[in-house]
């Protein structure tokens, strides 16, 4: 039996209620931000507890929620209208709190997720990523962390690549295909995985593709991570990055522990060359030229969603409750919710 654990366990949903929540389910289109609709397929699956008890957050002024409130009392229009609204501090922290959730193993008809992440440079796929990683038990294939450990392991693929980068070539797309083909391998074919950094250009993707039928693993999912351009350039200015692992800090949405040095190691944090203004513009404009084929190959595909906000914040619950009402199978067979608590107002 699959449960769907949302922090500490209180009051049990019933079946039936949970029945009646999988008649909600969640849509979207490429060019806009995914919303609930009640005319959407059934086999969506069913809706997320979170975003009902956002909603009930919000609309209680961010006090205590009413003990008898319960998730199958929200109606549809009201959780599409909650989904667009901005989510405060508060609300954020019941979210992170309450929605620890850890994907059920996959089981006979529910395919493992396979997970694509694209978003502009600063678009905040790292920060996603981790998230996603945590509150999911997914395996995260970092395309440049398998090129870099492989060349530090001295692997056959990995001499090839060194050899490449010694030249001043780019690594091919044959040696990144190989690379991400073996990390599949190791994990099997039962196992959720998000992909991060690869493909990049359409012949990346086909080639991708074509490796992926072969191992009978085929991406089902392609987020599109929607961030405005000036939103981005302001937080390239803001952002500062520990090298040796790659962990990421931005001053306004994610700083350091303490000012200029890494949570972990406690290193000393840097700036990227390129993270100027002038030089992020070029990268942008070369993003958007490789990446509109892309977004349009995935689309024909029918596995492309497109998620918009202005924050990591604004766009991980919409993530969360995307994987959620498709990936967590047997959700009204058991289900457990966390008891109400006081949250403080802003």
């Amino acid at each position: 039996m699959n449960v769907l654990s949302i922090g500490r366990v209180g009051s049990r949903t019933t079946s039936q209620s949970l029945r009646r929540q999988r008649s909600t389910t969640l849509t979207s289109n490429a060019s806009a931000t995914s919303t609930f609709s009640p005319d959407a397929s059934p086999r969506s699956a069913a809706i997320s507890l979170t975003a009902a008890r956002r909603f009930l957050h919000a609309k209680h002024g961010g006090n205590t929620l009413p003990p008898s409130t319960s998730p199958s009392l929200i109606k549809p229009s009201q959780l599409r209208t909650s989904m667009h609204t901005p989510v405060s501090s508060s609300a954020r922290s019941l979210f992170n709190s309450s929605a620890t959730l850890k994907m059920a193993r996959p089981v006979e008809g529910q395919p493992p997720l396979r997970l694509l992440l694209i978003g502009s440079p600063g678009a905040g796929k790292g920060t996603q990523s981790t998230r996603i990683q945590d509150d999911f038990e997914v395996n995260t294939i970092s395309s440049g962390d398998l090129l870099r450990r492989n060349i530090a392991m001295n692997t056959e693929v990995g001499q090839i690549a060194a050899k490449q980068m010694k030249n001043g070539a780019f690594v091919s797309d044959t040696v990144m295909v190989k690379l991400i083909d073996s990390e599949l391998h190791k994990l099997g074919a039962q196992q959720h995985w998000l992909l991060d950094g690869f493909p990049r250009t359409m012949s990346q993707a086909k080639s991708l593709d074509d490796m992926l039928v072969k191992v009978q693993q085929p991406l089902n999912l392609v987020i599109h991570l929607n961030v405005p351009e000036e939103v981005i350039l302001q937080r390239i200015m803001d952002r500062w990055v520990h090298i040796p692992s790659g962990r990421v800090y931005n001053m306004t949405y994610n700083p350091p522990k303490v000012p200029g040095l890494d949570d972990i190691t406690g290193e000393k944090l840097e700036r990227r060359p390129d993270d100027n203004p002038e030089t992020f513009k070029i990268r942008l404009q070369k993003h958007h030229e490789s990446t509109e084929p892309l977004l349009d190959y995935y689309r024909q595909k029918q596995i492309l969603i497109t998620l918009s906000g202005n924050t990591s914040d604004e766009i991980y619950p919409q993530i969360h409750d995307l994987l959620v009402s498709r990936f967590v199978p047997d959700v009204e067979d058991a289900t457990t919710v966390e008891e109400p608590r006081r949250i403080q107002q802003e």
